[in-house]
């Protein structure tokens, strides 16, 4: 194809073409396979795609009238159809497992095996391209508040994990740690001082700000505002 098409006249119709299918096109040679790899063709194909429909992760558990297979349900955004897909590799079917977040087409999943130990999971379902974090969520399982969340910085190939806490229910300061993925490593260690009792426990991530609801009220469930954590610039807002 490259002796019909100049090398510029290719990195455009690939840059173009669906990840998915970019992806299929590394096997066809070395040169395609380097030039498909590489860090400048995955930051400009991430953005000719991230305004286009795609599929979403929407389900974890067991599929309806089946007990014999754990699952994901992939659903295409426009027709609406689900196709389930197996668990990933290295997690053990006896094993818990929960979809921390999902961001750039890859899981964030927390791990449990025999309920005794936990960890995080980054997995990709396209590549099966996986890796291991401390879950520091769970090493701070004794408190009452202790909540994580990941996602993409924007328009970037690295990724951040939060994990936020609280030492007792009330008024006072969120603690805070974040996992750097070009260190490979938990850093930092800061405080959030807020009037908001309960975050969480669930969030949503976008543009690489996460979202929770802050809760107060009788029992801690009305929603009080939305809390806000920038990955990018580690600092959090709430209104």
């Amino acid at each position: 194809m490259g002796e019909v098409f100049g090398d510029d006249i290719i990195w455009t119709i690939l840059v173009n073409a669906e990840p998915r299918d970019a992806a299929r096109c590394r096997t066809l040679n070395k040169k395609w396979c380097s030039m498909l790899k590489s860090r400048q063709f995955i930051i400009e194909n991430y953005q000719a795609n991230a305004k286009r429909q795609s599929d979403v992760i929407v389900g974890v558990g067991y599929p309806s009238g089946s007990l014999n297979s754990q699952w994901f349900c992939r659903v295409d955004s426009e027709a609406m159809e689900g196709v389930p897909f197996n668990i990933p590799q290295g997690i053990s079917p006896f094993g818990h497992y929960t979809m921390i977040c999902s961001d750039h087409g890859n899981l964030c999943l927390r791990v449990t095996e025999a309920g005794v130990n936990s960890r995080l999971m980054v997995w990709n379902p396209l590549t099966q391209h996986s890796m291991w974090i401390e879950d520091m969520a769970w090493n701070r399982r004794e408190l009452p508040i202790s909540v994580e969340a990941f996602g993409y910085m924007k328009d970037g190939l690295e990724y951040r994990v939060v994990n936020v806490w609280r030492r007792h229910f009330g008024y006072g300061a969120f603690f805070w740690s974040v996992y750097d993925f070009e260190v490979e490593n938990w850093t930092l260690e800061r405080t959030y001082n807020t009037d908001i009792p309960k975050l969480g426990p669930h969030s949503i991530v976008s543009d690489s700000v996460v979202f929770w609801i802050g809760w107060d009220g009788l029992d801690f469930a009305v929603p009080k505002c939305i809390v806000s954590f920038n990955l990018m610039f580690m600092e959090f807002r709430h209104g």
